[in-house]
């Protein structure tokens, strides 16, 4: 008898273990050994924020003049649409779309909020009576900071028409651009979104 072989039991163990480990360290060298090989494509629809950046202490208000508190983005997700002095075919075609997607996600739209934010308060009104009648779950607010500390400083030069996804905590995460065909946003805003609410326990 030869005292040196293996148990029976200790080859199935190894054998397990090679089964499990080998695959795995293969994806790890093939990662770190072909790097070019790696896919540029990530899950998300939109463009991530790298880093996430918190919103700072925003000067804002409402239709009606008086102030609202920075923390309005917190506590839900929010698709922030900085909005342009005329709201033109263009721009109420965003804001139709983030009410689709709001409304698509069913009983998770509770968890999710729209933010109207105009570059003054007359942009605002003409905005508002144009479209409210339509989008009754928008939050309509001002962007009234002085030069240098108002929402567009802190979000810069954005493409136009773009929306923003702010997370619960209050930090910008995603930017939507628009692309051609909007049903293309569409689907994609959605796939983020139910994912992001499936995945988070916050908001």
């Amino acid at each position: 008898m030869n005292a040196s072989a293996p148990h029976p039991s200790r080859r199935q163990f190894v054998l397990l273990l090679a089964i499990f480990l080998l695959p795995l360290l293969a994806a790890y060298l093939w990662y770190f050994l072909f790097p070019h090989q790696r896919p540029e494509r990530t899950v998300n629809y939109g463009e991530l924020v790298q880093p996430a950046r918190p919103l700072p202490a925003l000067t804002l208000r409402d239709g009606a003049g008086q102030p609202v508190a920075a923390d309005v983005f917190k506590s839900q997700w929010t698709l922030l649409y900085l909005a342009p002095v005329d709201c033109d075919a263009a721009c109420q075609q965003r804001v139709f779309l983030s009410r689709q997607v709001r409304t698509a996600l069913d009983k998770d739209s509770r968890r999710v909020q729209r933010v109207y934010l105009a570059p003054d308060a007359t942009a605002l009104a003409r905005a508002r009576a144009a479209l409210a009648a339509q989008q009754t779950d928008l939050i309509w607010l001002v962007d009234a900071g002085e030069p240098g500390h108002r929402a567009s400083d802190f979000f810069g030069a954005q493409p136009a028409d773009a929306l923003e996804l702010i997370d619960p905590l209050g930090n910008w995460m995603m930017v939507y651009p628009p692309h051609d065909p909007p049903q293309q946003d569409f689907k994609g805003m959605l796939k983020d979104l139910k994912l992001l609410l499936r995945l988070s326990h916050i908001g």
